[in-house]
């Protein structure tokens, strides 16, 4: 996981709330995004990240979604398998 403050990739995948509208995590690759979403329904349940949105931003900073909801759930769950 990295934060803003520090060097960022050019490429990274953004975990946001989608309520809050607060970015909740930064990761370097979609294989450690998904894997913070499967900690965080182990630890928590879908409740917990069900309002989720996974963001892919480029070395533009152009920004686009991956998934969100219940389609992030999925996708963090078929990663797994």
């Amino acid at each position: 996981m990295y934060h803003r403050a520090e060097e960022r990739a050019i490429v990274t995948y953004e975990i946001w709330g989608t309520v809050s509208r607060n970015l909740i995590a930064g990761f370097r690759t979609k294989a450690e995004a998904l894997e913070a979403v499967r900690e965080a329904l182990r630890r928590h349940g879908e409740g917990y990240v069900e309002t989720w949105l996974l963001a892919y931003e480029d070395e533009n900073e152009d920004s686009s979604t991956v998934a969100a909801g219940i389609a992030l759930l999925k996708l963090a769950r078929s990663a797994a398998a």
